[in-house]
């Protein structure tokens, strides 16, 4: 956002928010947006986590225009950040989310969790994805979903992280020893 790496997170909400409403101002108008996505998580380019004053905006701001709020929860999903799904740090709600990846432990599989209201509203065949179909896939996300359930996956990715973070901050107090070369820390449980 050309601001210093030091910027307190609530002037960088504050400037998202400013380049949202001129987006709408300049480039389109809210009535003529269908969706907003958003990734809770960045996982390209760095793991850079949504504040979640930033999240709650673009609720409000899809609830006021009837636009789609969508989370993408493919590199998130399924316990990564220390919840089941990033978008729970934030306390907000999407109307669609997608899954892939942790799902199924791996296995190519994918999908889309949404309202009712908003799947009823689609043709028959309309709604499809690069993995669907997939019996053994399928069959890989039915076990990790129940493993899940059975075991504490979220204490332990909580524990690890705390690790982690932990780790990584004393390696970069540590300028004597190379600490200097680790300029930021980021991330959300083992995001």
């Amino acid at each position: 956002m050309n601001l210093p790496k030091d910027t307190p997170e609530e002037v960088l909400v504050d400037n998202a928010i400013v380049q949202l409403n001129n987006l709408f101002q300049q480039q389109t108008d809210p009535l003529d947006t269908a969706a907003i996505f958003v990734e809770p998580v960045i996982g390209e380019g760095g793991y850079v986590p949504a504040p979640p004053a930033y999240l709650q905006h673009l609720r409000k701001v899809c609830d006021q225009h009837g636009i789609v709020l969508v989370a993408d929860e493919i590199q998130t999903g399924f316990g990564r950040t220390g919840k089941t799904f990033a978008i729970e740090h934030s306390g907000v709600v999407p109307d669609v989310m997608t899954i892939a990846k942790g799902f199924a432990n791996g296995m190519p599989i994918s999908g889309i969790v949404t309202k009712k209201e908003i799947l009823d509203a689609m043709p028959p065949g309309s709604l499809g994805g690069t993995y669907s179909g997939n019996v053994v896939a399928c069959a890989a996300a039915l076990a990790t979903t129940k493993y899940m359930r059975t075991h504490d996956i979220l204490g332990n990715v909580n524990e690890r992280s705390e690790q982690i973070f932990k780790g990584l901050r004393e390696i970069q107090a540590d300028a004597a020893n190379g600490g200097w070369i680790i300029e930021e820390i980021r991330g959300q449980g083992v995001s």
